[in-house]
């Protein structure tokens, strides 16, 4: 699935639509970003920081808040967005590591987005073997949320 990241006008989300983005992840929490959105079946996550932002965000009618930069605020805060109903609606972005990612996504938050914590320097020729060992975190990372996921959702 791809999405366009990095927008931050209703043009930006509107070239988003026609290039046949599956969701976007706007730079700005702009109410004219989510009526397009919304009008056009289009996720959209609004930039957010903290357990307030994403409230204001989801009150403007966003499908949810991406959580940028996720490094700063740590993956504690997916327990803390959790027991207050919010993880569910938070991608978190930015600087997470496999273990972090595999925390918010073992308390609910419906992705992860990673970026250079994964890829390192591979796309500039850097160790493939470095790589796959990363991607093979990742995968075990999240693995370990799917599984601690379907105990919660059974007990």
């Amino acid at each position: 699935m791809f999405g366009a990241w990095r927008v931050d006008d209703v043009a930006g989300v509107e070239a988003a639509h026609e290039a046949g983005a599956a969701f976007v992840l706007g730079d700005v929490a702009d109410r004219d970003m989510v009526i397009y959105s919304n009008r056009h079946s289009l996720p959209f996550y609004a930039a957010a920081t903290t357990p307030l932002e994403v409230r204001a965000v989801l009150d403007l009618g966003a499908t949810g808040a991406m959580l940028w930069p996720a490094d700063v605020v740590g993956h504690v805060m997916a327990g803390h967005l959790a027991r207050v109903g919010l993880a569910e609606k938070v991608i978190p972005m930015g600087g997470m590591g496999a273990f972090a990612a595999g925390e918010w996504l073992k308390h609910g938050a419906p992705a992860a987005c990673v970026d250079t914590t994964l890829l390192g320097d591979a796309p500039d020729g850097g160790d493939l073997g470095l790589l796959r060992d990363r991607c093979g975190s990742f995968r075990k990372a999240m693995q370990r949320a799917v599984e601690a996921r379907a105990e919660k959702s059974a007990g």
